[in-house]
């Protein structure tokens, strides 16, 4: 685990009706932070925030991914029907994905504008006074719904009420205080996307109000956020790693309890998945020791002088393709070289020269074969903090 220090400067004046010591609580959470895509980043945590306890989702889409083309798609079933967030994710070979906007409970159909590939499903809405758009380029943006020209996006989800507007908080009055699992979608200034998941209605999980939720939002460094559907829609779910929230349409605190909805949004990267050292298998494992660097996976790594040293990652990929594979190095063991041997194939030896060391690339046709990389020292130390395989796929093709 490491704390996550990428929020912005929090004070009780930037966050309205989130006090100091909640600011900081937020700040200083313990969370689990892994790369699942190519700028990509799923963050979690379970932590104390507004008196109450709390179960966030975060997944970040930096500004680069967000503006490629496909990257960000909204989705959904034609005609209207309603179906899990994971199965539309599934279906289209989307890395993640959150649900969207509202609907009705009985058909499916949108409540509010809808956009899916170019194509209106879904009409104005008075109540559905804000959309996130992704326009013909590949870029997103959080607009009035009012504004929308559907011949100029390639899709559009109205939801709301807007959360954080060109910085500022937009408040809703007395409506706005109950507390509900929550999903929303904010943009930061560098012009990433983050979508929050808040569970609730559960003693481990008390959810948010509005306003908490828009101080979150702030808290994240959002400059224009807005409210998705919530309650028992709430869902984020990830490639290989399936539903990764908690919730609440089974009444239990579990991953099994999502809910069918009308529509929802889907990203496409290149998977990315990291093991880190503490998830090799280290032989014998009491001639390693741990050693602390900022610049290393999860601030620690392991080193070995034992000349019969040996690291071994069993590396599962969650879908059939075509992957690189690198070492991640800190920079205190530059240096260090390896002889490496992948899936049983001839060692071959790789020096330490750079922050990431190429392997080579693997072809996978069975998402049940495990992948074993073995690290030997080959002269000095052994070294390990990282292993991380990258998809060789260009972002939405699989959704095609």
């Amino acid at each position: 685990m490491r704390t996550l220090l990428a929020f912005a400067a929090l004070s009780a004046a930037l966050v309205p009706r989130c006090p100091a010591q909640e600011a900081t609580a937020l700040r200083d959470a313990e969370w689990i932070e892994r790369e699942v895509g190519e700028g990509v980043v799923w963050r979690h945590t379970r932590t104390r925030l507004f008196a109450a306890p709390q179960s966030l989702n975060l997944l970040v889409v930096d500004r680069a991914r967000a503006r490629e083309p496909g990257a960000i798609r909204v989705a959904a079933p034609q005609p209207a029907a309603r179906v899990f967030t994971s199965s539309l994710a599934v279906s289209s070979g989307a890395l993640g994905a959150v649900n969207g906007g509202f609907f009705d409970l009985k058909t499916g159909a949108a409540d509010g504008l809808l956009v899916v590939d170019g194509e209106t499903l879904g009409a104005q809405s008075a109540a559905r006074k804000v959309a996130l758009v992704v326009r013909k380029d590949g870029a997103p943006d959080i607009v009035p719904a009012r504004d929308v020209d559907v011949r100029t996006v390639r899709g559009a989800l109205a939801a709301g009420p807007w959360l954080v507007k060109d910085g500022e908080p937009v408040p809703h009055g007395r409506a706005e205080d109950p507390r509900h699992p929550r999903t929303a979608v904010g943009m930061n200034r560098d012009g990433a996307l983050v979508f929050v998941t808040a569970d609730g209605r559960d003693d481990a999980a008390a959810g948010l109000s509005l306003s908490e939720l828009r101080a979150v939002m702030q808290a994240l460094g959002c400059v224009d956020a807005l409210n998705l559907d919530g309650g028992g829609s709430t869902t984020m779910w990830l490639s290989g790693r399936g539903v990764v929230n908690y919730p609440c349409d089974d009444r239990r605190f579990d991953h099994a309890g999502e809910r069918a909805v009308g529509n929802a949004i889907t990203i496409f990267a290149p998977l990315v998945v990291v093991l880190d050292e503490d998830e090799a298998r280290c032989e014998p494992a009491a001639d390693f020791a741990q050693r602390h660097a900022k610049d290393a996976q999860d601030g620690d790594w392991l080193q070995s002088d034992a000349p019969t040293a040996r690291v071994v990652f069993e590396l599962r990929l969650p879908r059939p393709g075509r992957y690189a594979l690198e070492l991640r190095v800190p920079s205190a063991a530059r240096g260090a070289a390896w002889r490496v041997a992948v899936d049983g194939g001839e060692p071959r030896e790789l020096r330490a020269g750079a922050a990431r060391v190429g392997i080579g690339e693997i072809t996978l046709d069975d998402q049940d074969h495990a992948i074993a990389v073995v690290l030997d020292p080959a002269t000095g130390p052994l070294a390990v903090d990282a292993l991380r395989a990258v998809e060789l796929v260009a972002p939405a093709a699989r959704s095609r």
